[in-house]
């Protein structure tokens, strides 16, 4: 069910990002700018730490994240991102038996654009979001863990065209997660850290 309502929500914001090329011949006039532009990225999340999301994972585990510019003034903006991570279980004793587990998650993000050269720019952004984390295995499924994210990073674009950027991303992300352990354990199962790095583009 999760997995559904993420591809509903993506493909609400690649319909809604398909019409923000036609705002951007506007943007020398407008000073509030609307639905700027769109980015796809292909994600790689490091997890680290004394948690279980780290002990029982691979570090590394691979995704994918759509992003929204809702709208800007000046330099300050606003964007709505969903996105997905596919995490591979390398210990089974510390999540039981499970072989893959998912997170899905969705939001939004305060952005500072900063212009270093009339092709390249630099956009410091903070963002915070909603998250759903399953596990699952050959004979059992796990039901869905509710939670809460945020996020602190930057992006570096470089105008590839007109209408067309390539887009690299390095993100710190701090997840918690609604679980229901002894309290000796919460801390270790309720938190996740991990960095993020993201290689796509914009249009």
């Amino acid at each position: 069910m999760e997995i559904k309502k993420a591809i509903q929500l993506v493909g609400l914001v690649m319909c809604m990002g398909l019409s923000s090329i036609q705002t951007q011949a506007q943007d020398s006039k407008d000073k509030v700018i609307w639905l700027r532009n769109t980015s796809f990225y292909f994600t790689n999340s490091f997890y680290f730490g004394d948690n279980m999301m780290a002990d029982a994972h691979r570090v590394h585990n691979m995704g994918a994240d759509v992003k929204l510019g809702i709208v800007r003034y000046k330099n300050v903006g606003v964007a709505l991102f969903a996105g997905f991570t596919k995490l591979k279980v390398v210990d089974t004793q510390m999540i039981g038996l499970v072989t893959s587990s998912q997170q899905i998650k969705g939001g939004a993000t305060l952005f500072y654009q900063l212009d270093i050269t009339p092709s390249s720019t630099f956009k410091p952004e903070f963002g915070i979001y909603d998250l759903s984390f399953t596990s699952k295995g050959e004979y059992i499924d796990i039901k869905s863990m509710s939670g809460t994210g945020m996020l602190v990073g930057t992006e570096y674009q470089y105008n590839v065209s007109k209408n067309f950027r390539g887009v690299v991303g390095l993100h710190y992300h701090w997840n918690k997660y609604n679980v229901h352990t002894p309290k000796e354990y919460k801390n270790y199962f309720e938190r996740a850290n991990y960095i993020q790095l993201s290689v796509g583009f914009n249009f």
